[in-house]
């Protein structure tokens, strides 16, 4: 299964000895499409 999607990460962080690190992460959809890929592509 493949869709598109849109949104934004809500992130916490925590300050240990080692620097900074992930405490939690979520992600908020905004936008959320599940039509089938056009086939097209485009060169690197």
């Amino acid at each position: 299964m493949y869709y598109t999607t849109y949104g934004y990460f809500d992130d916490i962080l925590v300050k240990t000895e080692n620097g900074w690190r992930f405490s939690h992460r979520a992600y908020t959809y905004l936008y959320l499409d599940y039509s089938p890929f056009s086939g097209e592509g485009f060169r690197v």
